[in-house]
Order: C-alpha cells, then structure tokens, then sequence
C-alpha cells in the first residue's frame, strides 16, 4: 500500500504548488474503503474532522473531548498504517515507549475492527493478498534474503 500512496502524493504535489494538509486524510480514506470498516467510513461520511472522530474512538471519549495530543497521536496512527508501521516505529515518532505505542496500536485496531483485518492482510499474507507484492519476509536462506 506504501508504494500506492507515495505515488499518489508525489503525482499531487506535482499537480499542486502546494503541499496539501490533507495527504493524511487522503490515506485514511483510502484504508476506509479498503478495509470497508464502518467506523472509518462514518468518520468521513458525516463531514466531521475525521482525525478527530478517529482519536475520539481511540482513546475512548467524546470528540469533543479530544485534546491535541490525542489528535496528532491518532494521525499518526493513521498515516502510518497506510505505511506498515507497527508499534517501534509508532514509538519513535511520538517519543514513547513502544509498551505504550503498542497499546495505542491495540487500541486502533479495537475501535476499528476491519483495518485489523485489512493489515493483517497486507503484513502477512503479501502476494496472496493482491495488496503488496514485497509484503512477504524472506527467510534465511531464500535467494531473496539477499
């Protein structure tokens, strides 16, 4: 999915002068329909600040009650998935400890049960899953460990 979005991005930068504040937004929705996850795609069919709906089912309250940290730690949350990031490079980003980043993770996956599956999907299954076609780990001692 990484190489799709870095594509994507680089095609709209070219297009714009601008760098968009919605690239984000943009991966999201796409993992939405991917994963088809209904919470995702309420996030953004109800034309709320969908960071903020994310964060909100994240760390278990009200949007409204979502503060800045909250927000920024789901984007984060959300830009990396579309990535493969797991919870060591969730952790370096926001400067925690990986414990931490992994409850965070576990917590992302709850609220939004399909992208579970759809990563899962991707960081495991690879070249079945028509989605990533370096997903799979070579073992020691497949040519392509090399």
């Amino acid at each position: 999915m990484g190489r799709v979005f870095r594509t994507a991005r680089s095609f709209r930068r070219q297009a714009s002068s601008s760098s968009s504040p919605t690239t984000t937004r943009l991966e999201l929705r796409c993992i939405a329909h991917l994963a088809n996850d209904p919470g995702l795609i309420e996030a953004f069919t109800t034309g709320t600040d969908v960071h903020r709906a994310v964060a909100a089912r994240v760390f278990g309250v009200e949007p409204e009650s979502v503060d800045f940290e909250q927000r920024s730690r789901a984007k984060m949350v959300s830009y990396g998935l579309a990535y493969g990031m797991e919870a060591y490079g969730l952790a370096q980003r926001l400067g925690i400890a990986v414990k931490e980043a992994a409850v965070i993770l576990d917590a992302y996956f709850e609220g939004f049960l399909s992208v579970r599956a759809l990563h899962g999907c991707h960081r495991y299954r690879g070249p079945e899953s028509g989605l990533h076609r370096n997903a799979v780990r070579p073992t020691p001692g497949d040519p392509r460990a090399a």
